[in-house]
């Protein structure tokens, strides 16, 4: 009778340690973990102790593509510390890796008495006899294995305690699944605020390159049209046109026109040639200037032209070669400015010198004329003063000599 009594209170601890324990670790799932792993080793942490075991182990099924899988060591513990381990095993529809491979495979509890010494990678390191006893849990979800808890131990397990972890296996199993599924929300959260935030960084960008893109435009805009009133200001002060490669009137403005006495019909289509005298058209001169320009190089100078009457005027002006993405001439532009009136004052003055250096010399030759007749009078005049003051001094010798005839 007393040994029932003693059975049944024995039963009772037994029943109550479980509930006690239960409640215990429900307390410890219901933290929020944010990853498997830091559950894993809260869970081994408390649990390791209170089964008097030296080491544990929680492996969780990944897969790495849809036929690639393994059952990973997410949290170990042994003798007393977190252990920082790392291991998988592979699991394939028929087969999977070890003890705990096997045990998942069937999603049945293993427990086994004097396992070989070699079996556990982790040892005391102080020389403690290894641990002889092994409970190997499979952790099922909805009737499928998710993973499962290995517990090592130097004594044995009792029946309870193997009751305890099978009962705790199904409630680890469902924390597990909504760790994982907290886990995966939390890096979708991640991804997606990075995302918003790079989104975010690229609307910024978008929108500065926005501005900037405007900006960019308005100040094109504004060169533009800086560029439009200085060609209109040339336009309206110079004379200008457009030649193709080949040398004809493709363009002229009205100032161009007029310089050269042509209406605009008459002088496009027109080679440029037609406004050069024969003598220049001909001349290495005018030959090497289209040869310059062909080449891409910039020819200025002051040229004489040629009117439709036939006039010759002057122009002094510049030919810009306007090459394509080839660096071939696609056409030429002339900016010049009518200096007829100039060349006209020019060769005036040119006259007038030529003209001041004629009676320069004309000058210089009467008055070298006259200063040759002029040496020569002189020469004449002193030659005719020297003879006189010879006659003269001869005069005043004659009457001395008289005199002294005269007292003898």
């Amino acid at each position: 009778m007393q040994a029932e009594i003693n059975r049944l209170a024995q039963a009772e601890a037994q029943r109550n340690w479980v509930s006690q324990n239960l409640a215990k670790f429900t307390e410890v799932l219901r933290q929020n973990y944010e990853t498997q792993k830091e559950m894993g080793d809260q869970i081994l942490a408390n649990l390791i102790p209170s089964l008097g075991a030296v080491q544990g182990g929680l492996f969780l099924l990944e897969s790495m593509s849809e036929s690639e899988h393994y059952l990973r060591l997410v949290a170990c513990y042994a003798y007393n510390r977190k252990k920082y381990f790392q291991k998988q095993l592979l699991v394939e529809d028929d087969f999977a890796e070890g003890l705990v491979g096997q045990v998942f495979l069937e999603e049945k509890t293993a427990y086994l008495e004097n396992i070989p010494e070699d079996y556990l990678s982790i040892t005391s390191g102080l020389g403690e006899a290894p641990p002889r006893y092994l409970l190997i849990c499979p952790l099922r979800d909805n009737d499928e294995a998710i993973g499962v808890l290995e517990i090592a131990s130097l004594k044995p397990i009792a029946p309870h305690e193997i009751e305890f972890v099978e009962r705790l296996s199904q409630v680890l199993a469902s924390t597990v699944i909504i760790t994982r599924i907290n886990e995966r929300t939390r890096v979708l959260l991640t991804a997606t605020r990075e995302q918003t935030e790079e989104l975010q960084a690229q609307d910024e960008e978008l929108r500065q390159n926005m501005e900037e893109l405007q900006a960019t435009q308005e100040e094109m805009a504004r060169l533009n049209k800086d560029l439009e009133d200085t060609l209109h200001a040339i336009d309206q002060s110079s004379l200008s046109a457009e030649l193709n490669p080949e040398g004809h009137f493709v363009k002229a403005n009205f100032n161009m026109l007029r310089f050269l006495g042509y209406a605009k019909a008459e002088l496009i289509g027109q080679h440029h040639n037609a406004t050069v005298n024969e003598a220049e058209a001909l001349s290495e001169e005018y030959q090497r200037l289209w040869q310059n320009l062909r080449q891409g190089r910039v020819v200025s100078g002051e040229f004489p032209r040629k009117t439709k009457n036939g006039e010759t005027r002057w122009i002094r002006g510049t030919y810009y070669p306007i090459l394509d993405q080839q660096q071939k001439i696609k056409r030429v532009l002339k900016i010049a400015y009518d200096i007829t009136l100039e060349k006209e004052q020019q060769m005036a003055l040119l006259d007038k010198q030529r003209i001041i250096r004629q009676n320069e010399a004309l000058l210089r030759e009467r008055t070298k004329t006259i200063q040759d007749k002029a040496y020569v009078r002189i020469k004449a005049l002193k030659a005719e003063l020297e003879e006189k003051d010879r006659l003269i001094a001869q005069m005043q010798n004659e009457p001395s000599a008289i005199r002294t005839d005269k007292a003898s």
